[in-house]
């Protein structure tokens, strides 16, 4: 099923600042963002939805609008032309690492690819599972906060994805 905007609760998108985000994609991967996400538990925590070239990011408890990106056609390739974050995003932004946090939602949520989660620094090794929960629902494995803030960002291939629901992430 194709998310729409009238699937879920969704508050509107007001933007607050560009996201350095980039990317290329191909028309099939394109096509698998374009379906978006649809909630159906309770620790699916995103709906995403298409509308014309743009795809939004809501926090699916709260229809919260958190990031909308906006996308190009280059023959056989799509690429992001901009990438916002929402004005409803707490002050001040860490924009590298909501960066990194797109790259993933995008990557596992939508192309099922094999991503690292990524913490942001300020998280101890201590917190990452809680966080991870708040974040996405389930556990994935993730990148050290020390991993996230180097140069390549922690945005690793980790061989065959390993999803754990919640529940099971403490046992």
């Amino acid at each position: 099923m194709i998310a729409t905007r009238e699937s879920w609760k969704s508050e509107p998108f007001t933007p607050n600042g560009s996201l350095p985000y980039m990317e290329t994609f191909s028309i099939d991967e394109f096509e698998k963002i374009s379906t978006g996400v649809i909630p159906v538990q309770m620790e699916d925590k995103w709906f995403i939805f298409m509308e014309g070239t743009r795809l939004f990011f809501h926090r699916s408890w709260t229809g919260q609008a958190v990031y909308c990106v906006t996308f190009i056609r280059h023959g056989d390739s799509v690429s992001v032309e901009s990438a916002m974050i929402s004005d409803a995003i707490k002050q001040p932004v860490d924009l590298n690492y909501h960066s990194k946090l797109l790259h993933w939602l995008i990557g596992v949520l939508l192309l099922d690819q094999p991503l690292k989660f990524p913490v942001p620094s300020k998280i101890s090794t201590k917190q990452v599972s809680a966080y991870q929960h708040h974040i996405a629902g389930t556990g994935f494995e993730a990148d050290k906060p020390e991993e996230v803030s180097s140069g390549t960002g922690g945005l690793k291939q980790s061989g065959p994805k390993k999803l754990k629901r919640w529940w099971k992430f403490w046992n």
